[in-house]
Order: structure tokens, then sequence, then C-alpha cells
């Protein structure tokens, strides 16, 4: 999403799967200095997502001695080599970049969850329009925060059983004809 400036804003909406077989532990190299984590999920939330996608998109700032060894990521002591990141040009011209990580769970980055904050309070100001239809149900919610935070989460996990489906849909067809 684009937002026209002065300066420019651009939403990088990304969702990412949890569920990975392999991953850097973040412990970097005595080469190349630090590196971001993408299998520490079972640590914490987006352990195995946000970090290296932060590093994709707005690149890693250089930190230490070039003789110092790689990034300890416990204690913050050691070496970052810096990298550029996808959104390098954008961030350096005065433009703002927002990562918005959200995972095949449902699961929403707290700078999502913040976005919809400010949404929600936008929506409830003088000039604020909320033109939601919101469920008839007791249990629907009924204001614009919990009804967007539920409605994106649920739509991201609709997504990734459909596709589930269509995979499993299409192994069936390629093994009822002889194709795999």
């Amino acid at each position: 999403m684009y937002r026209l400036g002065p300066p420019h804003i651009l939403y990088e909406w990304k969702c990412y799967t949890p569920f990975k077989l392999k991953g850097a532990l973040g412990n970097g190299s005595q080469r190349n200095g630090g590196a971001a984590s993408t299998t520490d999920g079972h640590s914490f939330a987006f352990g195995n997502t946000l970090e290296g996608l932060r590093a994709v998109v707005f690149g890693k700032q250089a930190m230490g001695l070039p003789t110092d060894p790689p990034l300890d990521r416990r204690t913050g002591v050691g070496r970052v080599d810096a990298t550029a990141g996808h959104y390098s040009d954008a961030l350096a011209k005065g433009n703002l970049v927002h990562l918005l990580a959200t995972e095949s769970t449902g699961a929403l980055s707290p700078a999502v969850i913040l976005l919809l904050k400010e949404l929600a309070k936008a929506a409830q100001g003088t000039d604020g329009v909320d033109s939601t239809v919101y469920g008839l149900g007791r249990s629907s919610p009924q204001s614009f925060f919990p009804h967007h935070l539920a409605a994106i989460s649920s739509s991201i996990v609709r997504a990734d059983a459909l596709s589930i489906r269509n995979n499993a849909a299409s192994l069936a067809f390629q093994l009822s004809h002889g194709i795999i």
C-alpha cells in the first residue's frame, strides 16, 4: 500500500509461514558478522519470521568493530556488517516504510495492531467516518478495532486453508491420473 506525501508512505504487507524446516539461529559468522534469526519461534512470537523480514526490508546498520566477533543477540555485543534492504533507497530519500508482518496462523505483528488502533482512533474522531458493516450476532465485534483485527486474522487463516485444500486436490488429481 502506498500513500503519496510528502513524505511518501509505504506499507509493506508480508504474510509468511512460521513453520520452517530449516533456518538460521542468528549466530552470524566471523566473515559476515551478526545475522537475523529465523528459528526462534519456539521462544517468542514471530521468532521465525519478523527479524529476518526486518533485515530484508530495512537492511542492517553496521555495529561494532571489524575485529569484533559476530553479534551475540543475547548480550548485544559484537559486530554486524551493514547491508542494504529492499527499501533502503526509499528510506534514504526521507520516505516512510512500515513493515506490516503477519503469519499464516493469523498472528499479526505489533505494527499491524498499532496501525489498526490508529485507524480506529481516526474513525472515531470528529472528522472520521466508519462505514464498516458490523455483524448482527451477539458475538460479532461491534467496534472498529476488534472487528478488523478478527476479519484480517480470519482471512489469513482461511486463505491458507484454501491453499492447502487446493494443493491436496491437485495432488489427488495427479495421483489418480498417474502424473506423479
